[in-house]
């Protein structure tokens, strides 16, 4: 993910499935990228270099 890595994004962000969104609540959890891995990106909105989320699957 190094390509994700130099567009500036320094984690993800994530929710369970059966939690719906409640504005003003912290139920969102965040990951912050401390190891590198591979992963194929399937999908992304935003910009090349500066995407706003991430559709990923192994390799």
């Amino acid at each position: 993910m190094a390509g994700v890595d130099a567009a500036g994004v320094e984690g993800l962000c994530f929710k369970r499935l059966e939690e719906s969104y409640r504005g003003g609540v912290r139920s969102w959890r965040k990951y912050k990228v401390r190891v590198t891995t591979e992963a194929v990106i399937g999908a992304i909105t935003g910009p090349l270099t500066a995407p706003r989320t991430l559709l990923l699957g192994p390799v």
